[in-house]
């Protein structure tokens, strides 16, 4: 029989015999994995992960058009009642017909932009469905049997929800039977969704909710002691979460193009979600920048006033445009009296001046060159006789170079009516004048008076006969 020291160094022995082959086979299996490639995680799941937090979600304040519009619409004291179905109405089809009576709020659309004034029903939590015509009922068809609500409230033209006391209503009723834990109580908290929903093409998008029997701050935290819960937003945009406390739409950007979806709830200070059938709804959404729609022509401020206008007020007309005729170049010319233009005096030659010359001969009339024919005709001229006529023309014709007109046009004297206007003036009477020089021209003439000279006849030294007088003086 063997000894327990002997048994000891036996175990002692099988136990380092099986932790060295532990190290082995371990070390045999590190080896073979540096082999092998490394893997990576899903595609689809990488890409989503980066594309739904590429951005953070930013609240910034409301596009100025909007801002602007909502001054027109905040008249308006909408007050919205359904007339059917009634409360509790137990109804034996699937489809149910909801009327409404509206006062207080113009529902219509405009043509144009497919926008403007009207109520967003929900039938239980499902997506609204606006509705423009009070007139006409709306219609929601396939129900399933149990107990179903509707609720519906005035929206703006942007779907941004009146919050006046009034512009809520809502109704439960039955189709065949009733189902009661789908149905809110009458003074239990309820949040309505409302936006976003659908399809986006810009930003910021509006988040806005309608609140119901929710109650004020003031009284929830006057004491811990009351059974009165305080209530917060809870916002939940591709994963990012965010609270508030005030009930007011927001406007958001960071928005990554493509589906977002969007989670609202309403909880109280712990953050759980106080009970009711609707206070925690989530949506789905698609985001396409560069939208062309008349919404995201809005928010990016695109429309102009009188566009808005027409969204906000049915009775609303564009003044009329008024087109300004069209100016030709023919016409785009200073208008001036062709009186106050006039050449000048050196830019008129002397054949110019000849050529009146002879035109008003030939015509008849007087005319003095250079001079505006505006000017009235003179009432008295000194007849002269036909050689001094002549000796002045070549004067005229003669001592003035070409390129300047005569500093002193000749008086000219009318042409006897009885010659035939249609003769030429016969020049070859015309004798050659010395050509003066600039310097002779410009001399200064000296008077005789100036140098002591008597001017006067020496007939009028002594006074004569009345006869010699008249004759001198011829």
């Amino acid at each position: 029989m063997r000894s327990p020291v002997t048994w000891m160094k036996r175990f002692n022995t099988f136990h380092r015999c099986v932790g060295w082959m532990c190290v082995f086979v371990l070390v045999i299996g590190l080896a073979g994995c540096g082999d092998r490639p490394s893997s990576s995680p899903p595609a689809s799941l990488s890409s989503t992960s980066s594309k739904r937090f590429a951005k953070e979600i930013v609240e910034v304040a409301p596009p100025a058009l909007i801002q602007s519009a909502r001054q027109v619409l905040d008249s308006y004291q909408p007050q919205i009642k359904i007339v059917s179905p009634r409360p509790g109405q137990v109804l034996d089809d699937t489809q149910v017909s909801v009327t409404f009576q509206v006062n207080d709020f113009p529902l219509f659309k405009d043509e144009a932009s497919g926008l403007g004034p009207h109520l967003h029903v929900v039938l239980d939590n499902e997506k609204y469905q606006p509705m423009y015509d009070a007139s006409q009922p709306i219609v929601f068809a396939d129900l399933t049997p149990g107990t179903h609500t509707i609720r519906a409230f005035a929206s703006r033209p942007w779907h941004e929800s009146f919050k006046n006391a009034g512009a809520y209503a809502q109704v439960s009723f039955e189709v065949f039977t009733n189902t009661a834990n789908t149905a809110p109580e009458e003074s239990q908290p309820i949040l309505t969704y409302s936006r976003p929903a659908g399809a986006y093409g810009a930003e910021p998008i509006m988040l806005d909710f309608y609140l119901t029997n929710a109650p004020l701050h003031v009284l929830a935290r006057e004491s811990e002691e009351d059974e009165i819960e305080d209530w917060q937003i809870r916002g939940t945009v591709n994963g990012q979460t965010f609270t508030f406390d005030t009930w007011e739409p927001i406007y958001l950007t960071g928005f990554v193009p493509g589906l977002n979806w969007v989670k609202l709830e309403l909880v109280d200070t712990k953050g759980k979600v106080l009970d009711g059938p609707f206070n925690s709804t989530a949506r789905l959404i698609d985001y396409q920048p560069g939208g062309e729609d008349a919404l995201s022509k809005l928010v990016r401020g695109e429309l102009s006033m009188d566009a808005v206008m027409q969204l906000v007020d049915p009775d609303y007309e564009p003044a009329p445009e008024v087109i300004e005729p069209a100016i030709s170049e023919d016409e785009d010319v200073d208008e001036r009296d062709e009186s106050e233009v006039s050449l000048p005096e050196s830019s008129q030659s002397a054949s110019e001046v000849s050529g009146s010359s002879e035109a008003s001969e030939s015509s008849g009339s007087t005319i003095n060159p250079g001079v505006n024919e505006d000017e009235p005709e003179r009432t008295s001229e000194p007849m002269i006789d036909e050689s001094t006529l002549d000796e002045l023309r070549r004067t005229t014709s003669e001592s003035v170079p070409d390129d300047r007109a005569p500093a002193i046009a000749p008086i000219l004297s009318p042409v006897d009516s009885s010659a035939d206007e249609s003769d030429p003036i016969d020049d070859s009477v015309r004798t050659e004048m010395p050509v003066q020089t600039e310097t002779e021209i410009n001399a200064p003439i000296e008077s005789p008076i100036e140098k002591g000279v008597d001017v006067m006849p020496p007939e009028f030294d002594e006074p004569g006969s009345d006869e010699e007088l008249a004759e001198v003086a011829s």
